[in-house]
């Protein structure tokens, strides 16, 4: 096997390519030493083709992702609009609901105070009635015993 050039390098798959100046520690131009055949020109030329796929594939990719992050962006913003609106509705509603609540309350008192009214009138109202069902009848015996009218 041959050894590669002084400032050539060997990847694994076996394709020779120059070193750059800085990976050679120089600052000039790359240099080759011996000659590059076609067939390693050809694949060189085959896999920087390959990894420009590559590189493109993943630019399309990324694009891809980030028009999606834009759209998501988009979404959250708008359901985190919604959220506030929401929250703020609840607020209003809670608040409208407690002001219901002591209302409720208040009735609530207000209905047992007139049902133990009630209750009190019921009790008045059939002594009331018993009273005048005893009238009634004394009333009645007076009449009876009083001589008929002339």
């Amino acid at each position: 096997m041959r050894r590669p050039a002084v400032g050539v390098r060997e990847d694994v798959r076996g394709c020779r390519f120059p070193m750059s100046a800085n990976r050679r520690g120089g600052t000039g131009p790359a240099v080759m030493v011996g000659a590059v055949t076609r067939s390693e020109i050809t694949a060189l030329t085959r896999r920087v083709d390959a990894q420009d796929e590559t590189v493109r594939a993943i630019a399309d990719t990324v694009l891809d992702i980030r028009e999606t992050v834009e759209e998501h962006t988009g979404t959250l913003a708008e359901h985190t609009r919604l959220h506030e609106q929401h929250a703020a509705t609840l607020a209003e509603h809670t608040a409208t609901l407690a002001e219901h609540t002591r209302l409720h309350e208040q009735h609530a008192a207000t209905l047992a105070e007139h049902t133990a009214t009630l209750a009190e009138h019921t009790r008045l109202h059939e002594q009331h009635a018993a009273t005048l069902a005893e009238h009634t009848g004394m009333l009645r015996e007076i009449l009876r015993r009083l001589p008929p009218p002339s």
